[in-house]
């Protein structure tokens, strides 16, 4: 990859990717779920409604046409879409997923859009609803109509996991509070985590991946406003001296959280992915994106994997405020002001207590 943005054992990007993700695990003890969500259906409202074959291939999808609420011939409008789905494969790679098309070209999300996508999920009878879109809000939370829309989705029995939301410099005058519809009162509002390494980068071994995962060269990829801190991050996977990570890793919100709002987010998660652009920029062709957009599938795709284990052990599938409790109090605290961070494992443990 051009630059020397990434490791120098990374012999491309998906061998970064695939090292991002099981630092990610680590870091959320993704890594203690035994099972990998086959018998649980994950619904995912984005920009998609059908994805690249050598996906479709390789994992169970229902979408198509009368899965697209919006007036547009593409397949993804923005690429959203698909990105997620893949963040979402990596933690439940046998869980069966259903689209819905409702965020246009232009990356809005329109209500009527969005209704017709909750009343299609609910008639196809998801478990877990992955929600990487929402808007600002100021006013009083129960009034927003995205939230109106998504308490159909809760009182139904599904799971909603959504984005927080992402600060733009830029285009708000100040912070924004945590978006809509992830202010619902049970939703599950996920903010974005780095965990940062105090190494400098390039100390790591050629052939060994191991150490920190980095990015060197300011590269606003498709969007200036969220693009990364230049930044060393820890890989969860033992440092480069053989000291264990916990000594040394400095865990923290991501800056562009969204204003802390009531009790919200509920939890932060690791959120980084390799993206890659339609045309190369002097950067190269890939990019490192940030966004509580990819914090969420995270939370996604290990919830379905412990849906899917306490399926396995005799349970049934936890409501949607239980979950919410559950990710709450499995947490670990880190910051007491802007929200723990998402522990798959204490999650599963509480629930197993319910």
């Amino acid at each position: 990859m051009k630059g020397g943005r990434t490791p120098r054992w990374a012999k491309s990007p998906d061998d970064v990717q695939e090292y991002i993700t099981k630092a990610h695990a680590q870091c959320t003890s993704a890594n203690s779920i035994l099972r990998s969500g086959g018998s649980i259906h994950i619904g995912i409202i984005d920009s998609a409604c059908r994805l690249p074959s050598h996906l479709t291939n390789r994992h169970t999808i229902n979408g198509g046409d009368d899965h697209s609420f919006i007036d547009d011939d593409e397949d993804d409008t923005t690429r959203h879409g698909t990105a997620v789905f893949r963040r979402i494969s990596a933690f439940a790679p046998e869980a069966k997923v259903s689209l819905y098309q409702a965020v246009r070209d232009d990356r809005k999300l329109p209500i009527e859009a969005y209704s017709g996508a909750v009343t299609q999920a609910i008639k196809d009878d998801v478990d877990i609803l992955n929600l990487s879109a929402g808007v600002p809000w100021r006013h009083p939370v129960h009034l927003n109509p995205l939230v109106m829309e998504t308490n159909r989705l809760i009182n139904a029995g599904i799971t909603v996991v959504a984005a927080a939301g992402n600060h733009f410099p830029g285009r708000y005058d100040e912070r924004p509070p945590v978006h809509c519809p992830s202010a619902a009162k049970d939703a599950i509002s996920v903010g974005g985590l780095v965990v940062k390494c105090p190494r400098d980068p390039g100390h790591e071994s050629a052939s060994e991946p191991e150490g920190p995962y980095y990015w060197l060269t300011h590269d606003p990829g498709f969007r200036a406003e969220v693009s990364p801190d230049i930044g060393v991050y820890c890989g969860e996977l033992g440092c480069i001296d053989g000291t264990d990570c916990a000594d040394h890793r400095q865990p923290q919100p991501w800056d562009l959280n969204p204003l802390p709002t009531d009790d919200k987010p509920d939890v932060l998660a690791p959120m980084h992915i390799i993206r890659r652009r339609e045309t190369p920029t002097e950067h190269g062709w890939e990019y490192l994106a940030t966004g509580t957009s990819f914090s969420v599938p995270l939370v996604t795709g290990t919830l379905a994997s412990i849906f899917d284990q306490l399926r396995d052990d005799g349970d049934g599938i936890p409501r949607p405020r239980e979950v919410r409790q559950a990710i709450r109090t499995g947490a670990k605290e880190f910051d007491a002001d802007l929200g723990p961070r998402y522990d798959a494992e204490g999650v599963l443990n509480e629930l197993r207590s319910v």
